[in-house]
């Protein structure tokens, strides 16, 4: 399903208008511009994106429908906020959604004026960035930007505080489960602007890469005394009993929960599927969404599929949308067949994990795969000899070049000459024999992979 991609004109001419190619391009025009210029941009971004925004939902109900919609873990909004680790979570998430998403809606965070200028300018630099990063995604219309948060009633408003509560206890009981898995330290802080930094360690399925660190301008309250003065360079382990009391474990799973509940009524609102490659994020949007599980837990695999798989991220993004343009049907066959599988190993129970992608990879598709070269070059070497016999007719044609240099631009000019000796027909059989993929390759579900693998080889 193409978009109409005339919405994302707006943004891409601002890009252009400063020059905003990469992003050394946004780090030297954020610091060389006022930060009243500055606040310009980043709020003229938000009206933008606003009004652009409200277009009409799809439907959830159709299998084939594939509008997704990013989660925070997806966009790199919930990790590290460093903008090195943030851009590689956007670089996995444009090419997911090149390989796999005939659309993405994803939620920029735009914020508000921050204390700090410095801190302002870091800010609109990484939201700048982001858009550059996704300028062709956004380009070919397989991305929409919206603005991160909603907006509701009184009415909405009063239930969405019901929902809050629900999704608190559910996270609540989550916490209980894993908190044995939880490792949580403090440093103190040798610089006077901050107070310390809490690290938390546990599952990778709750966090990204297993840690995350927040840096702390105030001591938080249950931090014991002796700890808040400390000029000690060693970290503090947080005792088990300390980490209860303090909710420390439970109040990570309820940030988690809130952020999910934000975004399922974006989704809903954007009329997508939600889309997450955190196993926590999915168990906690299947405990509260109507949405059939099946799709958020192979849209997940997908996601796993894609980071694991070698051939998939040796693609270029640039490289996959060219060929989603030149062959849409075998975009969408691809697509399908690929949710086919996945769907029947999310319905085996199976889990989510790098090993498990690795099996569906060589278990089913590697064998297709396989299978299509094969056919694909005996195809290729018929067509070759046939071709080779009916050019061989021809001294005429080998005089000119045409077998030596098949695929030369002149190819035209020798079609004319060609004409004056009646040999078009002959000609013209054998070089359609040569440059055509026949049709039962065409139409194989994963033709569109193979060509993904050709175009790796380049």
């Amino acid at each position: 399903m193409k978009r109409d991609n005339m919405d994302s004109a707006w943004i891409i001419d601002l890009l252009d208008e400063h020059g905003l190619r990469s992003t050394s391009d946004v780090e030297g025009f954020v610091a060389a511009q006022p930060i009243t210029a500055i606040r310009s941009i980043r709020g003229g971004i938000g009206r933008y994106l606003r009004d652009s925004s409200r277009r009409k939902p799809g439907s959830t109900a159709d299998i084939e429908f594939a509008d997704y919609f990013a989660s925070s873990s997806l966009r790199g909004d919930s990790g590290c906020a460093v903008w090195d680790c943030r851009r590689r979570k956007l670089e996995f998430m444009a090419r997911y959604a090149a390989l796999y998403c005939d659309h993405l809606v994803v939620p920029l965070q735009l914020g508000h004026n921050l204390p700090r200028q410095s801190d302002e300018r870091r800010f609109a630099a990484s939201v700048l960035s982001e858009v550059v990063e996704l300028r062709p995604l956004i380009k070919a219309g397989v991305i929409t930007l919206i603005p991160e948060g909603i907006a509701l009633c009184r009415e909405h408003a009063a239930e969405t505080d019901s929902d809050i509560s629900r999704f608190q206890q559910i996270a609540d009981t989550i916490a209980e489960r894993l908190s044995d898995k939880f490792r949580i330290t403090y440093l103190p802080s040798q610089e006077h602007e901050m107070a310390g930094m809490l690290r938390i360690e546990g599952p990778e399925e709750c966090i990204e890469h297993g840690s995350i660190s927040y840096l702390l301008h105030e001591a938080p309250a249950w931090l014991p005394e002796k700890w808040k003065n400390s000029k000690s360079k060693t970290a503090f382990a947080v005792p088990k009993e300390l980490v209860s009391n303090a909710h420390l474990v439970s109040s990570l799973f309820r940030g988690i929960a809130q952020d999910v509940l934000i975004q399922t009524h974006s989704a809903s609102a954007a009329g997508a599927r939600y889309a997450t490659d955190l196993s926590v994020e999915l168990e906690l949007f299947h405990k509260f969404a109507a949405q059939d599980p099946l799709t958020g837990s192979t849209a997940a695999l997908c996601a796993r599929l894609i980071h694991t798989i070698p051939l998939f991220e040796e693609v270029s993004v640039e490289t996959a949308l060219e060929l989603r343009a030149k062959e849409p049907e075998a975009f969408l066959n691809y697509r399908s067949a690929l949710s086919k599988i996945l769907g029947e190993y999310v319905r085996a129970g199976k889990a989510v994990t790098e090993a498990e992608a690795r099996d569906i990879y060589e278990d089913r598709l590697l064998p297709e795969l396989h299978n299509l070269e094969a056919q694909a070059r005996a195809q290729a070497r018929s067509s070759r000899r046939r071709a080779t016999r009916k050019l061989a007719t021809s001294s005429v044609l080998v005089a000119f070049g045409v077998y030596a240099g098949l695929f030369s631009p002149h190819m035209a000019d020798m079609v004319k000459v060609a004409a004056g000796f009646g040999l078009v027909k002959e000609m013209t059989e054998a070089v359609g024999e040569l440059i055509c993929s026949p049709s039962e390759i065409q139409n194989h579900n994963l033709y569109f992979l193979l060509r993904l693998k050709q175009e790796s080889r380049h």
